[in-house]
């Protein structure tokens, strides 16, 4: 330890860094077997989430739709409704046409509109 030369240190510092280098190089081709492992074996799980959110779009507009309906039955016969299940109802009527609903349910709002009962 006596006489350590700079010929020492830098070959120390070379190993060192073709160390770390090399840990590095494993380190990440290890990351990219590991990702494609992962990837193939939740491709299944990934499908069913999948599945599972059109399923829940699929009912939340069709309850959307229920809710709909039912409230443009009691604004078409003249029953008394509150001010806020009318707020509730135009929350539920702008939900409904950002998910794509524009059909009946839309004509027959303009139809209550201009009879004025809605």
């Amino acid at each position: 330890m006596e006489n350590i030369t700079i010929g020492q240190i830098m070959v120390a510092i070379g190993i060192l860094s073709t160390l770390i280098g090399g840990f590095a190089y494993v380190g990440q081709s290890l990351d990219k077997v590991m990702k494609k492992v992962f990837e193939a074996e939740f491709k299944p799980v990934n499908s069913k989430l999948d599945d599972l959110s059109e399923q829940i779009k699929k009912v939340d507009m069709e309850s959307c739709k229920n809710y709909l309906v039912r409230c443009l039955s009691d604004f078409e016969n003249g029953q008394q409704v509150g001010e806020t299940e009318i707020e509730r109802f135009w929350e539920q009527y702008e939900h409904y046409t950002k998910q794509g609903g524009n059909s009946y349910i839309h004509r027959k709002v303009e139809q209550l509109k201009s009879e004025g009962k809605l």
